[in-house]
């Protein structure tokens, strides 16, 4: 008897069986910026990260938390996460991160790009955690005044998209 409840107990952990992340995107015309709200599974990033540098063991939202975790955030988002407008690079800065109230497992990234005029292509390259995961999905949301533009789900093999706004 003891044996089947430990067995359930086990199977009811935390683990998740797909590799996704979400990306909303929202451009506000009134305050000149591009705002990012990134979501992304904390095993899945803390595993990226690990296959990256097996010195970083992240421990993210835990008393152990590694001291570095911010920057390796926020280096990671910046080299798989591109931007441009207008043919033109931009570099996003790194605003914070929270865990997800609502999914413990998941957690919050915030990025901006500021002192941004009206645009009319957005162009995105995203290829967060498909490197460790092939069956990583990367759902990008993006809305310009709170109107949607687009809506993609890209992959390991489909990673851009270019978007007239």
């Amino acid at each position: 008897m003891y044996k089947y409840i430990i067995l359930l107990l086990l199977g009811a952990t935390s683990v998740h069986e797909f590799h996704m992340s979400r990306l909303d995107v929202n451009y506000k015309s009134d305050q000149q910026a591009l705002q990012f709200s990134l979501f992304l599974f904390i095993d899945d990033f803390e595993a990226t990260i690990k296959e990256e540098n097996e010195a970083y063991d992240l421990k993210l939202f835990t008393d152990k938390e590694a001291i570095e975790a911010d920057s390796l955030i926020s280096d990671y988002i910046r080299r798989n996460l591109l931007i441009r407008l207008d043919n033109t690079d931009k570099e996003m800065s790194y605003i914070g991160r929270e865990l997800d109230e609502k999914d413990l497992q998941g957690m919050w990234v915030y990025l901006e790009i500021e002192n941004q005029t009206n645009f009319e292509i957005f162009n995105i390259t995203n290829s967060l955690l498909t490197d460790t995961f092939d069956d990583q999905r990367n759902i990008i949301n993006v809305k310009s005044d709170s109107k949607r533009k687009a809506y993609h789900i890209l992959d390991k093999k489909n990673n851009n998209k270019k978007i007239e706004m």
